[in-house]
């Protein structure tokens, strides 16, 4: 990581990002223990979260595997994770935010 100036304590710079962030996008893909707490500290500022995991990764070993999230193919990006993601994007900004976006199919 490269960076110019002042140094900059960096888990501030990512709970600030976290903070401003409308929509938080978590992938839980490696059980990784960083995106679990990240993903922690968006619910508390109840910023909608949309989870989603690779679909042949190994089951989430935390509490959020009682939520309900997507799985994407690793070899099928475009065919299944842009689509989705986008698509539950397009439902966030509807239900939280009071948008009237409707989905071309």
């Amino acid at each position: 990581m490269i960076h110019e100036g002042g140094t900059f304590d960096m888990i501030d710079d990512i709970f600030r990002k976290i903070k401003n962030c409308n929509i938080f996008i978590s992938n839980i893909t490696g059980n990784n223990p960083n995106v679990t707490y990240e993903m922690g500290w968006a619910r508390a500022l109840s910023i909608p979260t949309i989870i989603i995991r690779e679909k042949d990764a190994e089951e989430p070993k935390s509490d959020f595997r009682n939520d309900l999230y997507f799985t994407y193919q690793k070899d099928a990006l475009e065919a299944t994770l842009k689509k989705d993601i986008y698509k539950h994007i397009i439902a966030v900004l509807n239900k939280s935010y009071g948008f009237s976006i409707s989905i071309e199919k």
